[in-house]
C-alpha cells in the first residue's frame, strides 16, 4: 500500500498543489458600504441637531433644500427602510436586502427635515453654543443618534456580508453529499495489484 500525504482539511497534498493556494476575500465592498452608513449617520446627526436648535438658533444657509411636496414621500420612504431592515435583519439570506433598506432608509431620513446641513455648520454651531453659554445637549443626543446609527448600520453591514459570503461557498461547492473519509479513498485508488489474486487466475 502507498503512502499519500494529506493536509489538515483531509486532502492529499496533489490535491492542494492542483488548486493553488487560497485567494484572499476582497473586502473593498463592504469598506465601502461601511463608510457610506458612517457618512449618513453623521448626517442624521446634523439634521436632529438642525431639528433641536432650529426655533432660537440661526442656523446659516442649507446646502441643499427639499421641497415641501416631497417631504412626506421621503419620510415614508424613510419610515418603509427602516422598518424592512428591521424585519428582514433576523433572516440569513434577507440581510442582505435588510443593508440596502437601511442605507435607504439613512438616505432620506435626513431629507425628510427638509434642509440639509452639512457636518462642518454642526462644528460651527456647537463653537457658538459653547461661546455662548447655551445648553449642549442637542449636540449630546445628536452625537448619539450618529452613533447608534452608525454601529447598528455597521453591524447589520457586516452581518450581510458573512451572510452573502456564507451562502455563496455553499452554492459554488453544491449540498454536502455523502462522501467516503478521502484517505480510504485515495487508498483505494493507490493500491496495488494484488498478486495472489493474478497468480490464482493465471
Amino acid at each position: 500500500m502507498y503512502d499519500v500525504a494529506f493536509d489538515a482539511a483531509g486532502l492529499p497534498a496533489e490535491e492542494i498543489d492542483r488548486r493553488g493556494p487560497p485567494q484572499p476575500r476582497n473586502d473593498r465592498p463592504l469598506i465601502g458600504v461601511l463608510l457610506l452608513i458612517v457618512f449618513l449617520a453623521v448626517e442624521c446627526g446634523v439634521a436632529f441637531a438642525a431639528w433641536r436648535l432650529h426655533p432660537a438658533t440661526d442656523l446659516g444657509n442649507p446646502v441643499a433644500l427639499v421641497p415641501t411636496t416631497w417631504r412626506l414621500y421621503v419620510r415614508t420612504i424613510a419610515i418603509l427602510g427602516f422598518g424592512i431592515a428591521a424585519s428582514l435583519s433576523a433572516l440569513s439570506r434577507g440581510r442582505r436586502v435588510a443593508a440596502a433598506m437601511l442605507v435607504v432608509g439613512l438616505a432620506a431620513a435626513p431629507c425628510a427635515y427638509g434642509s440639509l446641513y452639512s457636518p462642518m455648520q454642526l462644528v460651527s454651531w456647537q463653537t457658538a453654543a459653547a461661546r455662548a453659554g447655551a445648553s449642549m445637549t442637542p449636540f449630546y443626543e445628536a452625537g448619539a443618534v450618529s452613533a447608534l446609527a452608525s454601529v447598528l448600520g455597521g453591524l447589520l453591514a457586516v452581518a450581510a456580508w458573512r451572510s452573502a459570503t456564507a451562502i455563496a461557498t455553499t452554492d459554488s461547492h453544491g449540498s454536502n453529499p455523502p462522501r467516503v473519509p478521502p484517505s480510504r479513498k485515495y487508498q483505494r485508488e493507490a493500491r496495488p495489484p494484488d498478486l495472489c489474486t493474478d497468480a490464482v487466475v493465471a
